[in-house]
C-alpha cells in the first residue's frame, strides 16, 4: 500500500508535522493509531483509486458510487458582502461550491439543482443591499435546468455560466457576480427567518386537507384569456396555479372555484384602479375527455364581482347571488358585535 500524505498538522512541540498513512503501521509512525484505523478500513476495498473515495465508502458503505452520489454535496461558506459577514452551511443536490472561484457550480445541466442554506450569521440574500441586516434564515433554493433558463442578456453577462456551469451571472452595469434572484441563479422556494416569518417562492402553495379532494391552493399568479391578462390573489379549489394561457385542474369531474382579488395587467403593470374582488366558477363543460387535468379557459364564469372604486358598487354576473350593499354589511357586523358585547 502506498503512503498517503494527509497534510500538515501541529506537532507536540508546536512545529509542523506531516501526517502520513504508511503501509508498515510501525510504532514510530507519526500517528500509528490513525494509520491502523484508516488502513484497516481500506483493506479489502479493491479498485479504489483515491483516499477520498475510500473514506466515502467507509462512511456511506461499500456500494458508494461516485458517479451518482457525487451530486450530493456540503459546503461551509464564510464571506463578506455589502459589509455583512455571512457564515452558512449548504446542503446541495446536483451542485457543489467552487472555493477557488467562490461560485456555486451546476453538475448536470439537464436537471434542476437544489440548495438548503442554513445561516449562522448574515441576513436574507438581498436585504443587505436594502440596508437591513442580521435577519438570518433557513432557505430552500432551486436552480432550473438549462432548457428552462430565460437569459436576460441585456442586464447579465452569461459567459461564465455557459462555459463553467456556474450558478449565477455577472451584472453588466458593475461586473458584480449575482447568484440570487435571476433565472440562471438561485430562485427562492421557501424561506423562514429569525422572526418566524415565511416567504414562499413561485405562485403559491397547496393544501391537501389530509386527503380531501379536490385540493385547494393559495395563489398569487397571472393568467391570460383572449386579449386580457390578469393577476389573481386568493384561493383556488380544483384548479392549479395558472401560468399564461394554461390553467388546469385536479379532476374534470368536479367544478373549479376561485375567490379573491383579480387585477388587470396593462402594459406589464397592475391596473389597481380597476381591480375587483371576484368569485369565479368553471363547470368543465368544454374540457377535454382525453386529459382529466385539462380546463377550458372560456368556461370560467364570474359569479360575483365587487369593483374597486371610491364608492363600492356590488354587481352580479352570470349567477344568482344577491349581494347586500356595503352599508348593510357594516350595519350587520355592528349588530353582531353589539349582541356579543351584551
Amino acid at each position: 500500500m502506498p503512503d498517503y500524505d494527509l497534510g500538515k498538522v501541529e506537532g507536540e512541540d508546536g512545529s509542523d508535522a506531516t501526517v502520513t498513512v504508511d503501509s508498515n503501521l510501525s510504532s514510530t509512525s507519526t500517528n500509528p493509531v490513525q494509520n491502523k484505523v484508516i488502513k484497516s478500513a481500506l483493506d479489502g476495498k479493491q479498485g479504489i483509486s483515491t483516499l477520498e473515495t475510500a473514506i466515502k465508502q467507509i462512511i456511506y458503505g461499500s456500494s458508494y458510487n461516485t458517479s451518482a452520489e457525487a451530486k450530493f454535496n456540503y459546503a461551509i461558506i464564510k464571506k463578506t458582502l455589502s459589509n455583512v459577514v455571512y457564515e452558512e452551511l449548504w446542503i446541495l443536490s446536483n451542485a457543489y461550491y467552487d472555493y477557488t472561484n467562490n461560485r456555486f457550480v451546476k453538475i448536470d445541466m439537464n436537471n434542476t439543482s437544489f440548495g438548503i442554506q442554513i445561516q449562522a450569521n448574515g441576513t436574507y440574500p438581498g436585504e443587505a443591499e436594502l440596508g437591513y441586516g442580521g435577519n438570518t434564515a433557513i432557505s430552500i433554493w432551486r436552480n432550473p435546468k438549462a432548457s428552462e433558463v430565460v437569459k436576460d442578456t441585456t442586464i447579465y453577462n452569461y459567459t461564465d455560466f455557459d462555459e463553467n456551469h456556474y450558478i449565477g451571472a455577472k451584472r453588466r452595469s458593475d461586473n458584480v457576480w449575482v447568484e440570487y434572484g435571476i433565472s440562471s441563479g438561485w430562485n427562492n422556494n421557501f424561506m423562514t427567518d429569525s422572526y418566524g416569518g415565511m416567504t414562499i417562492g413561485g405562485a403559491g402553495f397547496e393544501v391537501d386537507g389530509n386527503g380531501l379532494f379536490p385540493y385547494i391552493r393559495v395563489t398569487h399568479s397571472m393568467y391570460t384569456s383572449g386579449t386580457s391578462s390578469y393577476s389573481i390573489t386568493g384561493i383556488l379549489e380544483n384548479a392549479y396555479h395558472p401560468s399564461g394561457t394554461s390553467w388546469n385542474c385536479d379532476n374534470n369531474n368536479y367544478g373549479a372555484w376561485f375567490f379573491g382579488l383579480r387585477t388587470p395587467i396593462v402594459n406589464g403593470a397592475k391596473d389597481t384602479a380597476n381591480a375587483d374582488f371576484v368569485v369565479m366558477y368553471n363547470d368543465m363543460d368544454n374540457s377535454s375527455s382525453s386529459d382529466i387535468h385539462n380546463m377550458n379557459m372560456g368556461d370560467w364564469e364570474v359569479i360575483f364581482s365587487a369593483k374597486s372604486s371610491s364608492s363600492v358598487v356590488d354587481t352580479v354576473e352570470d349567477g344568482n347571488m344577491h349581494p347586500v350593499t356595503s352599508n348593510a354589511v357594516y350595519d350587520a357586523i355592528g349588530n353582531i358585535q353589539e349582541y356579543v358585547n351584551r
